[in-house]
């Protein structure tokens, strides 16, 4: 090789940001073309210089295009591990104690009654287009074909209702006489579901922009039904609270310890809190220190960050 084509070739730098693999595949070509004994003239340094680029070239684009596949398979891959099958309910054939749960079979789905509760005044203003009535016929001991049937209930008959604002396949409404007048309740569908994260379950229950204030009370009070809860103040925290939610990331009680065990449980390490939405519900969240909430009995608790969990829970200290 002419000195002089051999002082060009190695005055090529190999450009410093670029990544690892591409600067050897740019290495080699350096080497491979200096190695060549053959004179070249001008316009064979350009074919060499030519081979340089596109063997770098190559080199990057199959490195961008391995890396890229790498980059999406890792995603997938912590997406897959982070979605958790909600199992559906199964009622026994045998309860020997009568423990069926207040539930409701529409479109094949069982629906529980919710955490979410709601006045009958404002149930009425919510009351969307009659579905049709529940029948008695779910009891321990029957078939699951019983349990599958149109309407099929542990609630005895009662007129159910679309909720206007929700989604019918989340959430219906019975509306019924009681002992006070009516009585409104919200039955939801959240077994047999699938939960990648926070915004997959939360976004149900519509709490962005609908907060108006938060109340929130100890284990004790709750585990003793009694109505002693304190007020605070809503306004940003709760709603960056809420906004946080979304970013929770779902557990399953099966299959991971649940730090709400109530045989170990205090007062300073939960709190329940009620949020009061513009249409007049009020969602009821459990919350125990670290970081862990919970909506409702389906076997399923969330996390949320520690340091975004603590700026919400310093205000639930009384």
């Amino acid at each position: 090789m002419d000195n002089k084509i051999r002082q060009q070739m190695d005055d090529i730098k190999i450009p410093e940001n670029l990544h690892t693999k591409s600067r050897l595949g740019v290495a080699a070509a350096q080497s491979e073309i200096q190695a060549r004994k053959k004179k070249r003239t001008k316009k064979g340094l350009s074919a060499a210089a030519g081979i340089l680029m596109m063997i770098g070239g190559i080199s990057f684009a199959s490195f961008l295009n391995f890396e890229n596949a790498a980059v999406e398979k890792q995603a997938e891959s912590v997406k897959e591990q982070a979605i958790v099958e909600i199992p559906a309910i199964e009622i026994p054939e045998e309860d020997p104690y009568g423990l069926v749960m207040a539930l409701i079979v529409y479109n094949g789905k069982l629906y529980t009654r919710g955490e979410t509760e709601i006045g009958s005044e404002d149930g009425s203003l919510l009351r969307g287009e009659k579905l049709g009535a529940t029948k008695d016929s779910i009891t321990e001991g029957k078939s699951q074909i019983t349990y599958a049937k149109q309407f099929a209930s542990s609630i005895g008959s009662v007129d159910v209702y679309e909720v206007k604002g929700y989604d019918s396949a989340f959430r219906l409404m019975t509306y019924d006489r009681s002992d006070d007048g009516y009585a409104a309740h919200f039955y939801e569908n959240l077994n047999g579901i699938s939960v990648a994260n926070g915004e997959d379950f939360f976004s149900k229950l519509k709490l962005k922009g609908n907060a108006v204030s938060a109340e929130y009370r100890g284990f004790t009070d709750m585990d003793r039904d009694e109505d002693n809860f304190q007020t605070m103040d809503g306004g940003k925290a709760l709603d960056s609270f809420i906004r946080n939610l979304d970013e929770t990331v779902p557990y399953l009680d099966a299959k991971h310890k649940d730090p709400m065990d109530q045989q170990t449980i205090k007062d300073d390490d939960f709190r329940e809190v009620a949020i009061h939405l513009k249409d007049g519900s009020e969602v009821n969240l459990r919350l125990v220190t670290g970081g862990y909430i919970y909506y409702g009995n389906i076997g399923l608790f969330f996390k949320m960050d520690e340091e975004k969990f603590s700026e919400f829970w310093s205000l639930l200290q009384t």
